[in-house]
């Protein structure tokens, strides 16, 4: 049986809810039994999309619009088609929908234009405050800074001259995907004057994007 509630306190995993019915009968039982209840907890997101959030996914309708040839409604309805056909998530409202449903639709419009290689128009500051944009950028070796492909992957923290890279431990170190021209510039003007003009968000990996980077005891990183 499903109940709906409110979290009235959280501490690390304790949660108390505030039932919006009483717990029939047959239920009270089984939790006054002493044995442990298994439960699943869905949170609802009750904030709304944000209008920073509108405008990045509108503006990425647009990028798209530009690449395909189709106006940006059509784009609308055949992204709508695609992300339900993918998620189950029927009609997302850009009027309001929750936050946290907006940031799953960004999520998947950035897969796309990376994906297909979509010119963007300009550096949108809503998507330069995400990690999931340089996350994906090094997923597909892209230049976080113009969308080149076959982009470098660049270490942010200073491996040194005389280290034998296929021995750097790389889980700790953070990476951007860079063009050669990119890349070189970074090297030229220091590390943070380039994050800081650019506005890069560094990345660490977990080992298996490592080696599917070819970085796991491969001497690819600069």
């Amino acid at each position: 049986m499903k109940y709906t509630g409110t979290i009235i306190k959280e501490r690390e995993k304790d949660l108390i809810i505030k039932l919006d019915e009483f717990i029939n009968k047959d239920f009270k039982e089984l939790i006054s039994d002493n044995r442990p209840v298994r439960v699943n907890v869905e949170l609802q997101d009750n904030r709304l999309i944000t209008v920073d959030q509108r405008k990045l996914i509108y503006s990425l309708f647009k990028d798209l619009a530009n690449f395909t040839g189709y106006d940006v409604q059509e784009i609308k309805a055949l992204v709508k088609i695609n992300y339900e056909f993918k998620t189950g998530i029927e009609d997302v409202s850009l009027s309001n929908c929750e936050k946290t449903q907006a940031n799953e639709l960004i999520k998947y419009l950035i897969d796309l234009v990376i994906d297909l290689g979509v010119p963007l128009k300009e550096r949108y500051t809503y998507l330069l405050q995400d990690n999931y944009f340089f996350y994906k950028c090094l997923k597909n070796r892209t230049c976080c800074i113009c969308g080149r492909k076959n982009a470098d992957i660049a270490h942010v923290e200073t491996v040194g001259m005389g280290r034998n890279r296929q021995h750097i431990d790389h889980l700790k170190h953070s990476f951007m995907s860079l063009c050669r021209e990119h890349h070189t510039e970074q090297h030229k003007i220091g590390i943070n004057t380039f994050l800081n003009k650019y506005h890069v968000m560094p990345i660490r990996l977990n080992d298996e994007d490592l080696f599917k980077l070819g970085l796991k005891g491969n001497n690819n990183g600069n």
